[in-house]
């Protein structure tokens, strides 16, 4: 089923994540220079990021490891329509 744009609501909009981590972080990343806080609110403020770059606010970072999942409770069961995952990468410069 087709749900009209003006009808769907972000279901994640302001909620926090629990992240998983599926295999160990080295210790020298394990800071939040290197991977955002769990806490952390700007997967889900409606705000994108215009820059892979840790200065740009609204990046949210993963660092080391090999995969995470984010969870997030909603509280209820839903019915979702779709997922707009985004992801930023930039190029290494040396």
């Amino acid at each position: 089923m087709n749900t009209p744009a003006e009808n769907r609501e972000n279901l994640l909009r302001g909620l926090k994540q629990t992240v998983k981590v599926y295999e160990s972080i080295e210790e020298k990343h394990r800071t939040e220079w290197f991977n955002s806080p769990e806490s952390a609110s700007m997967l889900t403020d409606g705000v994108y990021a215009g820059t892979a770059e840790c200065h740009d606010p609204a990046f949210f970072r993963f660092t080391g490891g090999e995969a995470r999942a984010l969870c997030y409770d909603l509280g209820e069961v839903c019915a979702a329509a779709g997922v707009r995952p985004r992801l930023l990468s930039a190029e290494l410069r040396l």
